[in-house]
């Protein structure tokens, strides 16, 4: 780094080649507009006949690194830029000792998440802005996370999704432990989406060093990590809080992890907004799926698994039983199309006498002596094979010592466990697939090929106590050897969702 060494560094490529892109325009443009193909927005919005979601009943929060090679850095979201026109931007009290030029960074960054034609979401009109500026101002300090002031919890979080696309680590492992711990326990307090940018630095791979690509903010629990579907990004897995857990949880097409973190959280906004619209009226429904954890179970279930690495060659492959993911891609690229479908099937009770669909979402409560189960059919009618993806995402629990010191937390881990069975009726067969990660708050299921016939997912937990989580599933139809030229033509609604048509 130059300048100030307790600046933050951005997510992107170096600042020289990241103006270019900046200043050309017209490549932001056509980024847009190949971003709507690769999430699956184009299909989603001919599936919804135009009427997509679009972020309207969503506020969020931005935190910025500083752009620059020397002082004085810029932060600032550019508020007369076409893409925000009509936005309402306030800034932290930090911003307002910085300079008052503006962030190409930061407003193209706004740009993906709320912009008027980059966005998914053009309806997002609120953004709060925070500059990751050092320890003690800024998002880490002052405005949010109030580190390093023991005593002092992290300040309130109102707004529903927060982005992060910008890296750092402190070279401490216990300090950046301390700065993750924090925002897991506002994350799990606020009930807030975190979305956080892994490196772009593809040389800081598997095997490599990750203490400087990956420490902040990507290693927290409770965050959404996010990547690149090239795999040109760090990968390996996290320092801090603790070692061994698998970044990023998901990828989408971007030339910067600084540009696939505020796609993805478009993503999530997409959903909290779309589930007020198809749940209005319950409230209940409509805050369970608007859950942090609920949210991340439906954009992993949702991830395609295609397109990945150079050439979109990658075969997805989890890495084990007990690391679930793909080492390099998580649980693969975004789709908002299948997050979408998952989210219109509905919440959908655990039971031990009745059915789920075979697709679907639920946000429940867990322990040990109280097991959940869904059990579901495939209908050979629909298809021989189907594919099926299962995401089930719970919070690790922050809590400061017992002298109220937020800087020696003690955090706590549950165990759950993610199983497929096959079923007879409603009594469990033999075992399909598990996910018994015991270092993640997350479990993930992959089944590339599955027959059709009747099966049983089973959510357990190892403690006593009561854990709060989400689920989501989704089995689709493989197609026939005839349909798959109809998916290279890009014609998935046809292939790919299960037969059914969508209410008048």
């Amino acid at each position: 780094m130059t300048g100030n060494p307790n600046k933050m560094r951005l997510g992107t490529f170096s600042l020289s080649i990241y103006a270019w892109f900046l200043l050309g325009g017209s490549g932001a443009s056509l980024h847009a507009q190949t971003n709507f193909a690769t999430t699956g927005y184009n299909d989603l919005s001919t599936y919804l006949a135009g009427n997509v979601p679009t972020g309207s009943s969503v506020n969020i929060t931005q935190a910025e690194a500083g752009e620059g090679s020397a002082p004085p850095y810029r932060y600032r979201i550019d508020t007369a830029n076409a893409q925000l026109s009509g936005k309402t931007i306030n800034f932290s009290p930090t911003m307002g000792s910085l300079s008052l030029n503006a962030s190409g960074h930061a407003t193209t960054v706004a740009s993906y998440f709320s912009g008027t034609t980059y966005s998914m979401t053009p309806g997002v009109s609120r953004i709060y802005e925070m500059p990751a500026t050092d320890l003690s101002t800024g998002y880490i300090g002052s405005d949010f996370l109030r580190y390093p002031n023991n005593f002092l919890a992290p300040l309130v979080e109102a707004n529903d999704i927060q982005n992060h696309s910008w890296v750092h680590s402190t070279g401490n492992s216990s300090v950046d432990a301390q700065i993750n711990s924090r925002l897991d326990y506002a994350v799990k307090r606020d009930n807030f989406v975190a979305v956080v940018g892994v490196n772009n630095a593809n040389s800081v791979a598997e095997g490599g060093n990750p203490a400087n690509a990956r420490s902040l903010l990507s290693g927290a629990y409770n965050v959404i990590s996010v990547g690149l579907s090239s795999g040109n990004h760090s990968y390996t897995d996290t320092v801090a809080p603790t070692a061994g857990r698998e970044r990023p949880h998901l990828v989408t097409e971007s030339y910067a992890t600084s540009f696939s973190t505020p796609i993805v959280a478009s993503g999530a906004a997409l959903l909290m907004d779309g589930a007020s619209t198809l749940f209005a009226g319950n409230a209940t429904t409509i805050a369970n799926a608007r859950d942090f954890r609920t949210v991340k179970s439906l954009l992993m279930a949702g991830a395609a698994k295609d397109g990945l690495g150079a050439g979109g060659n990658h075969t997805w492959t989890a890495t084990s039983s007990s690391q679930p993911l793909d080492a390099i891609y998580g649980a693969g690229r975004l789709n908002v199309f299948h997050s979408y479908l998952i989210l219109e099937s509905g919440q959908q009770n655990a039971s031990s006498s009745a059915n789920v669909t075979s697709s679907g979402w639920n946000f429940e409560t867990v322990a040990s002596a109280s097991p959940d189960y869904y059990f579901f059919d495939l209908d050979p009618q629909d298809s021989s094979a189907f594919s099926l993806s299962i995401s089930l995402n719970w919070a690790v629990e922050v809590a400061p010592d017992i002298f109220g010191n937020y800087n020696n937390p003690t955090l706590t881990l549950r165990d759950l466990t993610l199983t497929l069975f096959d079923a007879t009726g409603y009594s469990l067969g033999s075992q399909v697939a598990v996910s018994n990660s015991s270092v993640e708050n997350l479990e993930y299921l992959w089944l590339s090929s599955l027959q059709a016939g009747r099966y049983a997912m089973r959510v357990s937990s190892a403690s006593s106590s009561l854990t709060e989580y989400g689920i989501a599933w989704q089995a689709l139809a493989v197609p026939e050897p005839q349909g798959v030229a109809l998916i290279i033509l890009g014609l998935t609604i046809s292939t790919l969702v299960p037969r059914r048509q969508r209410p008048a």
